[in-house]
């Protein structure tokens, strides 16, 4: 019987006592550089605390009249079967969230582990490959017109319902028309990694 090993001590930061911007006695004034500086140090804590959130690799397509685009992201998630209905979070900078809005429809390409290269390739970090290349990979056309991967780990064709702006991003709320799902082994994200699920031993 393996012996049991003590958890490493964990570091808490409370993000309200990261101090930043206060009044200044002198004239009451904020000090610019401190208010930056402290804000940015929640952001930090912030990233650096989610980067142990385990979470699938996904590529969002959609076409119509705004256009083809695709655009990697982590945030998406199911929120209900009955009707099927999932969210998705989309930075605002890119092309592909104003082509979302516009064309009223998105695939969800759920990526295995065959797909790092076009996780990057569509999260326009890429060295080699032209970045958000649709023809690095195979795609069919969904329920919904929108790009269908044709080897992915789980499609979904979704039809836009609500769209709210938070943050930096904006969070889809979309029906589900159309669901496929493969025999790949899904690609996860964590650490700042990609990676694999584990097997059962």
């Amino acid at each position: 019987m393996q012996a049991a090993t003590a958890n490493p001590p964990r570091t808490f930061v409370n993000l309200k006592h990261i101090s930043g911007g206060a009044r200044e006695q002198e004239g009451g004034r904020n000090e610019p550089g401190r208010e930056t500086a402290a804000k940015n140090a929640r952001r930090e804590v912030f990233i650096n605390a989610m980067s142990a959130a385990v979470t699938d690799v996904n590529v969002i397509t959609t076409d119509g009249r705004a256009g083809r685009f695709g655009v990697t992201v982590s945030a998406m998630c199911s929120v209900s079967a009955d009707p099927p209905i999932l969210l998705a979070c989309v930075n605002r900078r890119s092309p592909a969230c104003f082509a979302i809005l516009s064309n009223q429809v998105f695939c969800v390409n759920v990526l295995s582990i065959r797909q790092r290269n076009l996780a990057d390739v569509f999260a326009g970090r890429t060295s080699q490959d032209k970045a958000y290349d649709f023809s690095l990979a195979q795609w069919d056309q969904g329920s919904n017109a929108a790009p269908r991967l044709v080897d992915a780990t789980s499609t979904f064709d979704c039809q836009l319902e609500h769209a709210y702006d938070s943050g930096s991003h904006t969070i889809f709320v979309a029906r589900v028309t159309a669901a496929t799902k493969g025999n790949e082994t899904p690609l996860l994200y964590a650490d700042r990694a990609y990676g694999i699920p584990c097997q059962p031993e």
